[in-house]
This record gives structure tokens, C-alpha cells and sequence, in this order.
């Protein structure tokens, strides 16, 4: 059941993300709040788990909108590993920890999409392309921090997200 909830959840966040967020931010600056919810799952279920919602997430995002398959699903898979073991040191229940996390792996994920995209597509782009919206694009995920995660803190402390062995 858990599993379907978040194939919903992150099918319905990509349709947002492919239908209204072009119509509020052009394409270089619009926030990833696929990758905001990834990070939140990861801080509370771990390294392992997250990981694995990252590349199924990551995949997801791949068939819908990817250049290639594997692309997003990788660099998703790695962020959620960093964000859980990250998390293993930082404070679930307040918010600075995931924030400071949220804009740091913000700034890796789109650094090892930057990188796959030049080492495996032959891509030639430069990386102002890249990293003039990338501070935008950080403070965005951040404003989206603010809504995923406390609604997937307090689902996991409810239980009625995440299966039962799993206790924040």
C-alpha cells in the first residue's frame, strides 16, 4: 500500500511539474520537488530505503520526461543514499537540518546531472549554463522544503505512511 502511495504522490508531483511549474518558471529555474520529496524520504527512512524510492522515483522521472533512461533515476538514487546518511546526524523533527541538507544535495544533484549529461551524452555545455540557475533553483526547492517535509514527518510518525517497522 505504502508503495502505490508514493507511485501516485510522485506521478502526481511530475505531472505538476511538466504542466503547471512551465507556465510559472521558465525551464532553467524551476524547482524539483521530485528531488525535495526523494530527500525527505531519505532523512527518514535512511540510506537504503531512500535510495531505493530515489531510483524509483528517479526512473519514473526518466520515462515521463528523461533524455535517456537511468539519468535522473541515478543521480536521484546517489542524492537519497547522501541525504540518509547524512541524516543519521541531524535533528528529524527540526527543520534546519533538512533545509541545510535540501540546498547542498540541490547543488550535487544537479552538478551529477551536469556531469552524466557531458560524460555519457556527448553533450558539449557549458557549465554557466548550469550554474546561473542554480541558486534559484536551490531556493526553490527550499520553498517546497517547507510544505513535503512536514507532511512526510508527521505521515511517518502516524504511521499511515510508512510500513510498520519503520519508527521515527
Amino acid at each position: 500500500m505504502a508503495v502505490m502511495l508514493l507511485f501516485l504522490i510522485c506521478a502526481g508531483i511530475l505531472v505538476l511539474q511538466g504542466s503547471l511549474f512551465p507556465l510559472l518558471w521558465p525551464l532553467a529555474y524551476q524547482p524539483d520537488p521530485l528531488l525535495v520529496l526523494v530527500i525527505s524520504l531519505s532523512i527518514l527512512l535512511g540510506e537504503k530505503r531512500g535510495s531505493l524510492a530515489g531510483l524509483a522515483a528517479g526512473l519514473l522521472q526518466d520515462i515521463l520526461f528523461g533524455p535517456a533512461l537511468g539519468l535522473y533515476g541515478l543521480s536521484k538514487a546517489a542524492t537519497a543514499f547522501l541525504a540518509g546518511f547524512a541524516a543519521r546526524e541531524i535533528y528529524k523533527d527540526q527543520i534546519i537540518g533538512p533545509l541545510i541538507l535540501t540546498f547542498i544535495l540541490t547543488v550535487m544533484h544537479e552538478f551529477m546531472v551536469f556531469a552524466m549529461i557531458n560524460l555519457f551524452f556527448y553533450v558539449n555545455t557549458s557549465w554557466e549554463f548550469f550554474a546561473s540557475p542554480l541558486l534559484l533553483k536551490s531556493f526553490g526547492n527550499i520553498a517546497f522544503l517547507f510544505i513535503i517535509y512536514p507532511i512526510t514527518y508527521n505521515a511517518g510518525k502516524r504511521g499511515g505512511l510508512f510500513p510498520r517497522d519503520i519508527r521515527l
